[in-house]
């Protein structure tokens, strides 16, 4: 996040990949044990170092959910105050 400018880092709490991304990777990872000396040796330690654990799994769904919702309404709600009916009928 250094890179991107400050005044664009708000997008990516609008992100449907940033919650999905999130979620897919707890849910993989979640209870796993690496053996054979591996670097991460628990999920829990991919999960630290990747920074996808807050905030949690059904969370990250729930705002997604809610966040298309939100977007469906939106686009409703522009779409009946610009468009006009065709014709009418008597």
């Amino acid at each position: 996040m250094d890179t991107v400018p400050a005044a664009l880092r708000w997008i990516q709490w609008i992100s449907f990949t940033m919650y999905s991304n999130k979620a897919l990777v707890q849910n993989e990872f979640d209870g796993l044990v690496f053996p054979g000396g591996a670097l991460y040796p628990t999920s829990e330690d991919v999960i630290s170092t990747c920074n996808v654990g807050n905030p949690e799994m059904w969370y990250c769904i729930l705002i997604n959910v809610f966040m298309a919702f939100a977007w469906i309404l939106l686009a409703y709600l522009g779409f009946d105050k610009t468009s006009k009916p065709t014709f009418r009928l008597k």
